[in-house]
């Protein structure tokens, strides 16, 4: 899988993926990678070809 630490159920239980797109986040040292579902918010940090699971919001 190109997630890890994801421990919740597979992602296309969340609906469409709308919108990827990498910021970088007020006090974060390093960019995220977040991936817009339609009924989730995945916040991720890539690491090489993966990317690694911080936060949601749903």
């Amino acid at each position: 899988s190109l997630l890890i630490n994801w421990k919740g159920p597979d992602l296309t239980t969340y609906g469409e993926l709308v919108l990827e797109g990498t910021f970088r986040v007020h006090r974060a040292k390093n960019e995220r990678t977040l991936f817009l579902f339609d009924r989730m918010l995945l916040i991720t940090k890539r690491r090489g070809e993966h990317y690694v699971y911080k936060t949601h919001i749903s």
